[in-house]
């Protein structure tokens, strides 16, 4: 995680890192050290990068880590002044066990534990009542939604309509490369949009211009950067330019519709990030694109020969 952050720094984005920790051991040796190794990376780039660096705690969620971990997860992040993320509510098999240690669902067990007092972002929450969507809403819990993983996964359909209508902070997200080959946050607001309309059979349901409110302010608000996603005098300089000279984004009469709809991420042309121009035309301005491509293939081509190395030799 540090040389993410040192690669954020670098490139001029922005970003909330969370070192995941899974809090196996919570009162042994292993816990006590994952602890304080988040705790000093926290230390280390809270704020970093003129405040385009910013952190949280990561404990994985509540079915691995016990209460105990949590409960010391939260206290370091009270002294930290941080937030804390972590998976919840991905399965019904995950509800049901909660129900059956705890009494409680994921969402209310998290709850009780006081969690959710400091700034919390619960990933997923596909499996969740109208009484954990309440306590979500009234603790300002924010809930990223990643529909490709879902798919791909065969993990169900959040209830992204009703957590929206009672005030549930709801941002898009991508997941990780194992269950989202694009990482593409326009193909997620298609996907939400696309789903939750034939769910709900409601072709006006999650229209676009809200689609978009997902992907920027909801988002921006879920990372501590409350001063972007918006465009107006005084906020930051956080834009993102499309290029629409083509044939699948004309005509020009619904801009929001043509981007939830027809853009691909191809289509992007300018990012600027507090005023900086990290992508022109195309092409990154602050990092090595090309050398990094090939060194990233280079390098996965070596762990996938380390695997099947590893496979032939237990077989035989």
């Amino acid at each position: 995680m540090d040389q993410v952050a040192r690669v954020v720094e670098e490139s001029g984005m922005k970003a909330l890192l969370a070192w995941c920790i899974f809090g196996l051991g919570a009162d042994k040796e292993v816990g006590r050290a994952s602890l304080e190794r988040t705790e000093e990376f926290v230390e280390r780039w809270q704020n970093a990068g003129a405040g385009r660096v910013k952190t949280t705690l990561g404990p994985h969620s509540p079915y691995i880590c016990s209460p105990q971990f949590l409960t010391r997860a939260l206290n370091d992040a009270v002294k930290l002044g941080v937030g804390i993320h972590l998976h919840v509510a991905e399965s019904q098999a995950q509800v049901a066990r909660s129900l059956k240690e705890h009494g409680k669902t994921p969402v209310a067990h998290l709850a009780s534990l006081g969690v959710f007092d400091v700034p919390t972002i619960a990933a997923h929450c596909l499996y969740v009542n109208d009484a954990d969507i309440a306590i979500l809403a009234d603790k300002r819990v924010t809930v990223p939604h990643c529909p490709k993983t879902y798919l791909k996964l065969a993990m169900g359909i959040a209830r992204v309509p009703t957590m929206l209508a009672r005030g549930v902070n709801v941002a898009l997200g991508t997941d990780g490369p194992a269950s989202n080959n694009t990482i593409d946050i326009l193909e997620s607001a298609r996907l939400t949009t696309l789903l939750q309309k034939n769910e709900q059979r409601d072709p006006e349901i999650l229209p676009s211009m809200q689609m978009l409110k997902l992907a920027t302010q909801n988002g921006a608000r879920a990372l501590g950067f409350a001063d972007s996603g918006v465009l107006r005098v005084g906020a930051r300089a956080d834009v993102i330019l499309f290029d629409f000279a083509k044939p699948h984004l004309r005509p020009r009469h619904d801009l929001a519709a043509n981007i939830v709809h027809s853009a691909h991420a191809s289509d992007v042309d300018h990012v600027i990030v507090d005023g900086r121009v990290l992508l022109r035309k195309g092409k990154l301005t602050t990092l090595d694109e090309e050398t990094i491509l090939r060194e990233a293939e280079r390098r996965a081509f070596r762990l996938v020969g380390q695997e099947m190395r590893q496979i032939r030799d237990y077989q035989h």
